[in-house]
């Protein structure tokens, strides 16, 4: 009976709403706008003997973009988004007392494409977003409670990035894909900055004043992609390709909250994730189409790859990148897949076999020990048949 009496203390609940509009102001011109919300929840009514707790996480995202033709060969898309993803640990039951993390960014952006000949179609774009994260803090119910709080510093953020790129065809057997991305990122305030020696003791600390820029990186990341498609329905591709992230999020595995993550910039403390990608493979189809395989293997080396301290705190701590390990990172695999993509009974099957491997000198040992999303086989299948053509 106690058992059953606490299932009816329990309070679950979630809903999403979507909507989506389109319109054709001209012959050229088209507006698209999409809307989602979500929120789900987690209680426990008071009662029992026991005290309330809950959670709650709530996501929004909105995006409105201006599609416009300007001839047969060029058009544009011009985007303007806003997005917050926001997570509540609640402390009381009336909800006024709870931890919070969350993330949002505002962002424009235009993208162009150009059909330059049968050969070359040229892409390049710009975009400017803004982020906002807070790591996690508490609100309590008076000013007077809140005055003994230590605060958690939030972060603010600009990036600004510019791309261009070519995918050229040079007979009928090549192809090429190549460009450049420049993202630069600025760091300003509020906030407050720590600073820490060797062992990871806070000597200083800095206190940033509202928009003032304090930070800043700048990085090239090139793409190449080659390809060779042969008389007989089969190709082969590879390419290299560099990527930098900026936001991290600190998920500690070995946690008692494994949920509740939070998120930081790249900052004085955190240089940004940089990775290093190189694949081939190899794809063939045969019987007009109907089946297709695919043989793709590929490796990818990161810099500045994120770990934490035995036993980190991440939930409430304003020194949370004292909690930081940096070291490199390492993955490689390879990928299969079969796929019937005609007739009444279709599917596919793909099988990866893939290893990730850290090397931290404070972790570990300064060993080499597999990443915490290292998962070695993963075998996956789909199928479908058509019973009548409705």
């Amino acid at each position: 009976s106690s058992l059953a009496s606490c299932y009816n203390s329990l309070k679950i609940q979630f809903y999403d709403l979507n909507s989506k509009f389109n319109v054709q102001v001209s012959k050229k011109d088209r507006l698209y706008l999409t809307l989602y919300y979500g929120q789900d929840q987690f209680k426990r009514q008071e009662g029992l003997g026991m005290n309330s707790f809950g959670i709650s996480w709530d996501n929004m995202a909105s995006t409105l973009r201006w599609n416009r033709v300007f001839n047969h060969k060029l058009f544009m898309n011009t985007t303007i988004n806003l997005s917050r993803y926001r997570y509540f640990l609640y402390l009381s039951s009336d909800e006024q007392e709870y931890w919070q993390s969350s993330i949002s960014n505002a962002g424009l952006k235009s993208d162009f494409s150009w059909f330059l000949n049968q050969n070359n179609t040229i892409r390049s774009g710009i975009s400017i977003t803004q982020y906002l994260t807070n790591p996690g803090n508490i609100t309590l119910g008076s000013p007077e409670e809140e005055a003994g709080l230590r605060q958690v510093p939030k972060y603010k953020a600009m990036e600004y990035v510019f791309y261009a790129s070519n995918e050229q065809r040079l007979g009928e057997s090549w192809s090429l894909n190549y460009g450049i991305r420049m993202p630069v990122w600025v760091d300003y305030g509020p906030t407050s900055v720590y600073y820490f020696d060797q062992n990871h003791n806070v000597i200083d600390v800095w206190e940033i004043d509202e928009g003032k820029w304090y930070d800043s990186f700048v990085v090239l990341e090139p793409r190449f992609s080659v390809g060779y498609t042969f008389r007989k329905g089969s190709s082969l591709k590879a390419g290299y390709s560099r990527m930098a992230q900026f936001l991290r999020v600190m998920s500690n595995g070995t946690g008692p909250f494994t949920s509740l993550d939070v998120w930081t910039m790249a900052g004085p403390n955190v240089d940004p994730l940089l990775a290093d990608q190189v694949s081939a493979g190899y794809f063939i189809d045969w019987a007009k189409g109907k089946w297709e395989f695919s043989m793709e293997g590929y490796y990818k080396g990161y810099s500045n790859h994120m770990d934490y301290a035995d036993h980190a705190n991440l939930l409430y701590n304003p020194l949370i990148e004292g909690e930081l390990r940096f070291g490199d990172a390492w993955a490689y695999g390879i990928e299969l897949m079969l796929r019937k993509a005609k007739g009444r009974f279709n599917g596919w099957m793909g099988y990866t076999f893939s290893r990730t491997f850290s090397q931290v000198p404070e972790v570990n040992g300064g060993d080499v020990y597999p990443a915490y999303w290292d998962v070695p086989h993963n075998l996956a299948f789909f199928m479908s048949y058509e019973t009548r053509k409705r």
